[in-house]
């Protein structure tokens, strides 16, 4: 029974050795932000080349036609506290589309992003909602619409 006494405080003694170690090397994380903004998306198999020639078109006309290929993202928030604890929070889910090229302004009040809804008959077009996922607002509509361009001029999205 003594033995087993001292094992179990010996045990609890290295946990909390293993806390403060855990402590120790978490403090450098101090200096780094505590929120990341991502999305995630299926992988793109074998077109992912095709799919990142299209980068910088917003309205390209490509079909991803892979055998793997699924369309459907997420954007998230990371948030990574004082323990080390993750948690993630799924901002806006896009199951049958995909979202790409998410940016933060430094006042960190919008999102903007660019995002095709289906890969049948819609091409990316770029919105901007709030940082909790709600209002999401088309800006810039294909030409193929014919609709309205909502922004007066080139200026920086406010």
């Amino acid at each position: 029974l003594g033995i087993e006494k001292n094992l179990l405080g010996l045990k609890e003694f290295y946990f909390q050795l293993c806390e403060q170690r855990r402590q120790a090397r978490l403090s450098v994380f101090n200096m780094f932000p505590r929120q990341y903004l991502y999305k995630k998306h299926h992988v793109f198999g074998d077109c992912q080349a095709q799919f990142m020639a299209t980068t910088h078109i917003t309205d390209a006309d490509f079909r991803e036609c892979g055998p793997d290929y699924q369309m459907g993202s997420e954007l998230c928030l990371m948030t990574i506290s004082g323990d080390g604890n993750v948690t993630t929070e799924v901002l806006f889910d896009c199951p049958t589309g995909v979202l790409r090229d998410p940016c933060l302004p430094f006042d960190g009040a919008k999102i903007s992003f660019s995002m095709r809804k289906n890969d049948v008959d819609d091409d990316f077009h770029l919105y901007i909602m709030n940082v909790d996922g709600t209002n999401q607002t088309e800006l810039i509509l294909n030409s193929k619409t014919q609709t309205k361009h909502p922004l007066n001029d080139c200026r920086s999205i406010q």
